[in-house]
């Protein structure tokens, strides 16, 4: 059989992998397919790909879920047409009990908050963020802090022009770091 003709059939055996029993097989799974996502975006395309990425984020692994975090993140990069479906699983990891979990997810909060033009996204996104202030790891509450002072900022500029909005995001975006 030709590769080019048993490209589903890899795909398919590759997403029942990220089934497994094992911890370590699911999340090398996962990495596998953003391996492949990085070489062929299109599959992003395909209807059971995403909705099964968003499974893993509920898997009982914090390894595993933190491999989906991030091939979500990567998933993103891809296609930000799917930010509007996936944010609201993202938030949900950003109480995590993984501390990696809940960092990772953070930062794609971030990126997502920065691009977004919706509001009801933003409002969402800094709720959820304003929560992370008093976390137990001190890494995610300090980053959460700095987040907290740009949410507020940004949003009381709300009357102000756009063109000030962006400015405020970019400055605290090269200040921070992305």
């Amino acid at each position: 059989m030709p590769f080019c003709t048993s490209f589903e059939h890899i795909l398919n055996r590759l997403l029942r992998s990220v089934d497994d029993n094992q911890a370590t097989t699911r999340s090398k799974g996962l990495k596998a397919i953003l391996q492949l996502l990085q070489k062929d975006p299109a599959i992003l395309k395909r209807p059971q790909v995403v909705p099964f990425i968003l499974k893993r984020l509920r898997d009982p692994s914090p390894l595993v879920r933190d491999s989906a975090v991030d091939l979500i993140g990567k998933c993103i990069l891809f296609r930000t047409d799917l930010e509007d479906q996936v944010y609201k699983s993202i938030i949900e990891r950003s109480a995590d009990a993984g501390v990696g979990v809940r960092k990772r997810s953070m930062k794609i909060l971030k990126d997502i908050y920065l691009r977004s033009k919706k509001e009801i996204v933003k409002v969402a996104i800094a709720e959820a963020l304003v929560q992370r202030i008093k976390d137990s790891d001190p890494g995610v509450s300090v980053c959460d802090k700095q987040w907290h002072i740009l949410t507020v900022l940004t949003e009381s500029l709300g009357t102000c022009k756009e063109d000030l909005r962006r400015d405020l995001d970019y400055s605290f975006l090269h200040l921070h770091g992305s």
